[in-house]
């Protein structure tokens, strides 16, 4: 990422809270409901720690026409909490800027956040 950014550039990067996840052990996200045009959309997400990856699973409800279907879909992740996140952009060559705990700009709460967004300044 480093070597693509133009001097100076800024990067992003949200993660989920995996501090919270992974102190706490939750298991479920936050549900997330959406409306699109005539459908409707509710994402039920899991996170299961199985040692040095997650496995992150998304079941999609979608309402149309009346009818609901599912879709189920399943990866690995590799856990990301803070204090590995951070010392590692910075052995990437880049200088944090801020950590926000969601896109409203809320500040970082490793306890409560539901995402860790980290912005860092190439040097």
């Amino acid at each position: 990422m480093r070597a693509t950014l133009n001097p100076g550039g800024l990067l992003c990067i949200q993660v989920i809270n995996y501090d919270s996840l992974l102190t706490e052990g939750a298991r479920w996200l936050p549900l997330i409901a959406r409306q699109r045009d005539d459908r409707e959309y509710i994402f039920l997400r899991e996170h299961r720690c199985t040692g040095q990856t997650a496995e992150f699973t998304v079941i999609t409800l979608i309402r149309a026409a009346g009818q609901w279907t599912q879709h189920v879909a399943r990866d690995q992740h590799l856990p990301l909490p803070r204090d590995l996140l951070c010392p590692a952009l910075e052995h990437a060559g880049f200088a944090p800027v801020m950590l926000l705990g969601s896109y409203a700009g809320d500040a970082f709460a490793p306890d409560a956040s539901p995402s860790c967004i980290l912005l860092a300044r190439g040097e």
